[in-house]
């Protein structure tokens, strides 16, 4: 028996997003949640439409991703978003699955597949578009990422399809023993000089970025996309980012997945990982501190880190500058 959601109604249904795909609800076989203590949250309903719609039924239910094309050619990221639930904040469905047919089946000679036809139509009229039923199991679930519509972002697509995810650790570095002296001087002749180097942790850790489903250009990542990698890997943060001061994130490789979208389309993930150094104590004022900081016992302030520069160019440092906001962006920056 079919019942119409609270959500995009009319009076035969309801009809899913821009697709305008009719579909109802089977109450009959019920409708179920789960939760645990960690915060794993499903729900489950049973969901149907005409079997010629059930293809389109899937991808509108599951979202996918596209490239588009902006003004001067520039490519642009397009998402159809998953369908959310109902009345569940920040659940999507992410697995449809087709559980049977109903209505009259038939044997299609072209695509070699049974088709369901509507139990009214008369045996002449087979053969048609087929107006049987697909019945679905609909799961949903809590997405890792915010989701939001290419209108809600102003073209920043650090605000969605970003798993975002932080490791601490700490790290034995070696300070030089002739910036430091011992304390005790009181006795004749004992030298308070320290020879050799002293051992120092310090706090560090990885910052990852997850991006996900990013389609391909001809089966590959977008060139600028590639080329804005390329020129950020090995490199500092210019800028702030993501809550990090300038110079304390080290762009690593990033990892990258390659997948198949429900449309067909191979899309990737990618996992950018930053290593992190911040700013340590006693790093002199007007600097940031992070990974092109250096320990030094001739400040007038008293032994602290500063920032090194080359002797015949002093923009250049250990590492180079990048704006990391170009890792986000499918093309060259």
């Amino acid at each position: 028996m079919p019942i119409t959601p609270p959500f995009e109604t009319d009076s035969g249904g309801s009809t899913l997003g821009l697709s305008g795909i009719q579909y109802w609800e089977d109450v009959e076989a019920g409708y179920s949640e789960a939760a645990d203590m960690e915060g794993n949250t499903t729900a489950t309903r049973t969901l149907y439409c005409t079997w010629a719609d059930r293809k389109e039924f899937r991808r509108a239910m599951l979202g996918w991703s596209q490239i588009g094309f902006g003004g001067g050619g520039t490519l642009v990221l397009r998402r159809a978003l998953p369908q959310p639930h109902p009345d569940m904040l920040k659940m999507y469905c992410t697995k449809c699955d087709l559980i049977r047919g109903a209505g009259v089946p038939q044997y299609q000679h072209d695509s070699g597949l049974i088709a369901y036809y509507a139990a009214t139509t008369p045996a002449g009229n087979l053969g048609g578009r087929p107006d049987g039923k697909a019945y679905f199991r609909v799961e949903y679930t809590m997405l890792p990422f915010d989701v939001k519509k290419d209108t809600e972002i102003a073209g920043d697509e650090t605000l969605r399809y970003i798993d975002r995810s932080e490791t601490f650790s700490v790290e034995s570095i070696t300070l030089p023993g002739k910036c430091f002296q011992f304390a005790t001087f009181t006795i004749p002749n004992l030298p308070r000089t320290i020879p050799e180097g002293l051992p120092k942790l310090v706090f560090g850790g990885q910052y990852m970025m997850k991006w996900m489903q990013i389609p391909s250009e001809n089966n590959r990542l977008p060139i600028g996309l590639r080329r804005n990698i390329k020129k950020c890997t090995n490199h500092l943060n210019l800028t702030a980012f993501e809550g990090y001061d300038i110079g304390t994130l080290l762009c690593f490789a990033p990892q990258i997945e390659r997948k198949r979208n429900i449309t067909g389309i191979d899309v990737f993930d990618i996992t950018y990982l930053f290593g992190v150094k911040e700013k340590e104590d006693f790093t002199i004022a007007d600097q940031v501190g992070g990974w092109n900081t250096v320990y030094r016992r001739d400040l007038p302030t008293g032994p602290g880190y500063d920032r090194v520069e080359a002797v015949a160019d002093t923009d250049r440092s250990i590492y180079l500058y990048a704006d990391f906001a170009a890792l986000f962006n499918l093309n060259e920056t």
